[in-house]
């Protein structure tokens, strides 16, 4: 019984913008076409602001040539 309560406590969605990883944002770029010449830099400089209490977000990430890509999109959660 306390490992099905320690999975549900592990499982649960982080309510601040940690929802959307350096790992998701690196995946819609390329989904984009959008390439990086240097991914763990992108990661060290990348900005994630919520501009919507609850879905929408806008990333601001620089590559190491000092090239800005940035964006907006909305995230929508299902129950």
């Amino acid at each position: 019984m306390n490992f099905k309560k320690e999975n549900e406590n592990k499982n649960t969605l982080q309510t601040e913008s940690k929802e959307i990883t350096e790992k998701d944002i690196i995946s819609l770029l390329n989904l984009k076409k959008i390439n990086l010449k240097d991914q763990e830099y992108a990661k060290q400089h990348l900005k994630i602001n919520r501009k919507s209490k609850k879905t929408i977000f806008e990333v601001q990430v620089t590559d190491i040539d000092g090239q800005i890509h940035s964006f907006q999109f909305e995230l929508k959660t299902y129950p």
